[in-house]
Protein backbone atom coordinates (compact mmCIF):
# COMPACT_ATOMS: atom_id res chain seq x y z
CA UNK A 1 0.00 0.00 0.00
CA UNK A 2 1.50 3.65 -1.08
CA UNK A 3 0.09 6.62 0.09
CA UNK A 4 0.76 10.14 -1.43
CA UNK A 5 2.84 12.72 1.07
CA UNK A 6 0.50 13.84 3.57
CA UNK A 7 -2.29 10.94 3.77
CA UNK A 8 -2.96 9.29 6.93
CA UNK A 9 -2.31 5.71 6.50
CA UNK A 10 -3.99 4.62 9.47
CA UNK A 11 -6.94 5.71 8.32
CA UNK A 12 -6.85 4.38 5.06
CA UNK A 13 -6.47 1.07 6.35
CA UNK A 14 -9.53 1.53 8.90
CA UNK A 15 -11.54 2.14 5.78
CA UNK A 16 -10.62 -1.01 3.93
CA UNK A 17 -10.82 -2.99 7.02
CA UNK A 18 -14.21 -1.54 7.12
CA UNK A 19 -14.97 -2.63 3.33
CA UNK A 20 -13.99 -6.07 4.26
CA UNK A 21 -9.91 -6.11 3.94
CA UNK A 22 -7.61 -7.51 6.34
CA UNK A 23 -4.09 -6.10 6.85
CA UNK A 24 -2.23 -7.71 3.80
CA UNK A 25 -4.90 -6.22 1.85
CA UNK A 26 -7.09 -9.25 0.81
CA UNK A 27 -10.79 -9.37 0.70
CA UNK A 28 -12.03 -11.62 3.37
CA UNK A 29 -16.10 -10.41 3.66
CA UNK A 30 -18.25 -7.83 2.60
CA UNK A 31 -21.83 -6.66 2.29
CA UNK A 32 -23.72 -7.16 -0.63
CA UNK A 33 -25.88 -4.06 0.37
CA UNK A 34 -26.69 -1.59 3.32
CA UNK A 35 -30.18 -0.38 3.82
CA UNK A 36 -31.26 2.41 5.35
CA UNK A 37 -34.27 3.39 6.50
CA UNK A 38 -35.49 7.10 7.94
CA UNK A 39 -39.37 7.19 9.12
CA UNK A 40 -41.59 9.02 11.60
CA UNK A 41 -43.38 5.75 11.32
CA UNK A 42 -42.88 2.23 12.74
CA UNK A 43 -42.24 -0.29 10.28
CA UNK A 44 -40.31 -3.54 9.87
CA UNK A 45 -38.41 -5.53 7.55
CA UNK A 46 -38.21 -8.61 6.88
CA UNK A 47 -35.94 -11.31 4.60
CA UNK A 48 -37.83 -13.24 1.81
CA UNK A 49 -36.99 -15.03 -1.28
CA UNK A 50 -36.00 -13.19 -4.49
CA UNK A 51 -38.74 -12.50 -6.56
CA UNK A 52 -37.69 -12.32 -10.37
CA UNK A 53 -41.30 -10.20 -10.93
CA UNK A 54 -41.03 -7.76 -8.53
CA UNK A 55 -37.26 -7.41 -9.22
CA UNK A 56 -38.16 -6.88 -12.91
CA UNK A 57 -40.86 -4.09 -11.95
CA UNK A 58 -38.50 -2.60 -9.52
CA UNK A 59 -36.26 -1.74 -12.87
CA UNK A 60 -38.79 -0.58 -15.09
CA UNK A 61 -40.43 1.50 -13.17
CA UNK A 62 -38.15 4.42 -12.93
CA UNK A 63 -38.42 4.46 -16.92
CA UNK A 64 -42.02 4.36 -17.05
CA UNK A 65 -42.59 7.01 -14.00
CA UNK A 66 -39.31 9.42 -15.13
CA UNK A 67 -38.44 8.39 -18.48
CA UNK A 68 -39.84 10.26 -21.92
CA UNK A 69 -41.89 8.52 -24.45
CA UNK A 70 -41.93 8.04 -27.72
CA UNK A 71 -45.18 6.38 -29.12
CA UNK A 72 -45.80 4.72 -32.28
CA UNK A 73 -48.77 2.55 -34.09
CA UNK A 74 -51.17 5.54 -32.45
CA UNK A 75 -50.00 4.74 -29.10
CA UNK A 76 -50.04 1.20 -29.05
CA UNK A 77 -46.24 1.35 -28.91
CA UNK A 78 -44.60 3.59 -25.99
CA UNK A 79 -40.59 3.60 -25.88
CA UNK A 80 -38.80 5.30 -23.01
CA UNK A 81 -35.78 6.86 -22.75
CA UNK A 82 -35.13 7.45 -18.77
CA UNK A 83 -31.39 9.30 -18.67
CA UNK A 84 -29.34 9.00 -15.67
CA UNK A 85 -27.41 12.83 -15.50
CA UNK A 86 -24.05 12.04 -17.28
CA UNK A 87 -23.76 8.14 -16.36
CA UNK A 88 -26.27 6.31 -18.83
CA UNK A 89 -29.84 6.28 -20.45
CA UNK A 90 -32.12 3.46 -19.67
CA UNK A 91 -34.38 1.99 -23.10
CA UNK A 92 -37.58 0.41 -22.01
CA UNK A 93 -40.19 -0.58 -24.77
CA UNK A 94 -43.96 -0.75 -23.88
CA UNK A 95 -46.19 -3.04 -25.62
CA UNK A 96 -50.33 -1.67 -25.84
CA UNK A 97 -51.20 -4.27 -28.23
CA UNK A 98 -53.28 -7.29 -28.00
CA UNK A 99 -50.56 -9.57 -29.59
CA UNK A 100 -46.84 -10.19 -28.72
CA UNK A 101 -44.28 -7.30 -30.36
CA UNK A 102 -41.31 -7.95 -31.41
CA UNK A 103 -39.36 -4.86 -30.98
CA UNK A 104 -35.66 -4.35 -32.68
CA UNK A 105 -33.52 -1.64 -31.03
CA UNK A 106 -30.05 -0.80 -32.56
CA UNK A 107 -27.95 1.01 -30.85
CA UNK A 108 -25.00 0.14 -32.76
CA UNK A 109 -24.09 3.74 -33.96
CA UNK A 110 -23.89 4.59 -30.64
CA UNK A 111 -20.22 6.30 -29.73
CA UNK A 112 -18.03 5.57 -26.65
CA UNK A 113 -20.77 3.38 -25.15
CA UNK A 114 -21.43 -0.26 -23.26
CA UNK A 115 -24.70 -2.14 -22.46
CA UNK A 116 -25.79 -4.37 -20.24
CA UNK A 117 -26.53 -6.48 -23.24
CA UNK A 118 -23.89 -9.05 -25.26
CA UNK A 119 -24.59 -6.63 -28.16
CA UNK A 120 -26.18 -2.70 -28.91
CA UNK A 121 -28.42 -4.34 -31.68
CA UNK A 122 -30.78 -6.10 -29.57
CA UNK A 123 -34.16 -7.79 -30.47
CA UNK A 124 -36.93 -8.45 -27.93
CA UNK A 125 -40.27 -10.41 -28.02
CA UNK A 126 -42.75 -8.11 -25.85
CA UNK A 127 -45.95 -10.14 -24.84
CA UNK A 128 -48.96 -8.00 -24.71
CA UNK A 129 -49.78 -5.10 -21.84
CA UNK A 130 -46.05 -5.92 -21.08
CA UNK A 131 -43.02 -3.63 -20.94
CA UNK A 132 -39.37 -4.38 -20.99
CA UNK A 133 -35.81 -2.89 -20.91
CA UNK A 134 -34.01 -3.20 -24.10
CA UNK A 135 -30.75 -1.65 -23.23
CA UNK A 136 -28.93 -0.01 -20.28
CA UNK A 137 -26.26 2.34 -22.01
CA UNK A 138 -23.61 3.75 -20.23
CA UNK A 139 -20.33 5.71 -21.13
CA UNK A 140 -17.52 3.36 -22.21
CA UNK A 141 -14.42 6.08 -21.12
CA UNK A 142 -15.24 8.19 -18.06
CA UNK A 143 -14.73 11.64 -20.34
CA UNK A 144 -17.65 13.47 -19.43
CA UNK A 145 -19.71 14.87 -23.01
CA UNK A 146 -17.77 11.84 -25.11
CA UNK A 147 -20.40 9.53 -25.01
CA UNK A 148 -23.35 9.68 -27.56
CA UNK A 149 -26.62 7.06 -28.58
Amino acid sequence: LELHAGADEEKLRNEFRILGYNGSMKFESGRAAVLSIHGTVDYTVKTSVFDPAAYEEAVELPCKTLGECTTFEDGKICLYRHRSGYCGVSFLVENKHTFPLIFNLDCSKSKNVVSHRPSLKHQMVIPPGEAKIMHHLLPDSAEVGAWSW
